[in-house]
């Protein structure tokens, strides 16, 4: 893991070279590798997410959120985000209660 995670950095320096020369070509690599560096992580909590699901810590349990998770493992971007919310607590109804009341409809 400390390996992925010093490849992601990097990954993060050196897209904050390119943004860091000023301009518009360099600014949009920069923003790829960062966006990059985004898709992996969110890749790597689903990955872990998967292992742990199938280790014997949940031998006989279910995971409640199993259709989110394969959604995610198999799925797009925005269904990656949906689970990384809900392992960090971010469920529907903790994000309304933390948005701004100009925000709520």
């Amino acid at each position: 893991m400390l390996l992925f995670l010093a490849g992601v950095v990097e990954q993060l320096d050196f897209a904050l070279e390119h943004i860091c020369k000023g301009d518009v070509h360099n600014a949009r690599f920069g923003l790829m590798l960062t966006d990059n560096a985004v898709e992996l992580i969110l890749h790597q909590i689903v990955k872990d997410k998967c292992a742990e699901v199938g280790s014997w810590r949940y031998d006989g349990k279910t995971y409640p959120y199993e259709l989110q998770l394969q959604k995610a493992f198999l799925g797009s971007f925005s269904d990656k985000v949906a689970l990384a919310k809900i392992e960090a607590g971010l469920d529907a109804e903790k994000r309304a209660y933390h948005q701004h009341p100009s925000q709520l409809s």
